[in-house]
């Protein structure tokens, strides 16, 4: 939430066989399906709930709390900018995200970006992959 334009990401990874291509492919054509047909009425209603959920959730600890009231006001944005918004959000129809797809998801508008790991050196092994706390701390010292 911003005052200006925002960023909108969807992001792929290709399942076993299929190709990044693929996966660009794949998210253009749901793209242009919602700009085409909107999307359906309970898709929208379930989006809609999770989101007032998270919403609710944040709520749940002063730290969210603060770090809300902290966005909204370094955004010089009312200190009720989230009560505003989820008003706002239960009146979007499938209508007005057909709407929104059709002019701002364009390729005019586009930006892609895949991540290519990089070669390993010969005759090296990759590391395990970091799967918690206790590994970071490891790490710290």
């Amino acid at each position: 939430m911003g005052r200006g334009p925002s960023l909108f990401m969807l992001t792929g990874v290709p399942a076993q066989g299929k190709t990044v291509a693929d996966v660009e492919a794949a998210l253009r054509a749901q793209i242009k399906k919602v700009a085409d047909e909107g999307v359906q009425a309970d898709e929208l209603e379930r989006v809609k709930t999770q989101w007032m959920a998270s919403n609710v959730y944040e709520r749940d600890s002063v730290m969210g709390q603060a770090q809300n009231l902290g966005n909204y006001w370094i955004q010089n944005m009312p200190l009720d900018a989230e009560d505003k918004l989820l008003a706002e959000l239960r009146k979007v129809t499938s209508d007005d995200v057909k709407a929104v797809a059709a002019k701002y998801f364009g390729d005019d508008q586009l930006t892609v970006g895949t991540l290519v790991p990089q070669p390993l050196p010969a005759g090296s092994k990759p590391q395990r992959p970091m799967s918690g706390k206790a590994d970071a701390d490891k790490s710290m010292h």
